[in-house]
């Protein structure tokens, strides 16, 4: 079949459908969490290294898991991709 426009722009709009639909899953994943930390006494404090996160970010980002600095890290670890063998 012939790619149309029509057919362009339905491959779009499913395209970002499905990327919605999977933030949104993140983001509810990310709440949940949140919640079970909230429940077991550990909400407030870094899962990566125990230390309190500051109430600027739980402000901010109230389902947040770590620290900024934590959080920068496992950020540089993600754009640089798994390491190469």
């Amino acid at each position: 079949m012939e790619e149309t426009d029509d057919w362009a722009v339905a491959d779009l709009e499913t395209a970002l459908d499905v990327a919605e639909v999977s933030r949104d899953a993140g983001e509810l994943a990310e709440v949940e969490a949140a919640l079970v930390r909230v429940a077991d006494g550990t909400y407030g404090t870094c899962v990566e290294c125990g230390e309190p996160i500051p109430h600027a970010r739980l402000a901010a980002s109230p389902s947040a898991a770590r620290c900024i600095a934590c959080q920068e890290r496992l950020e540089a670890g993600a754009r640089r991709g798994p390491p190469t063998l």
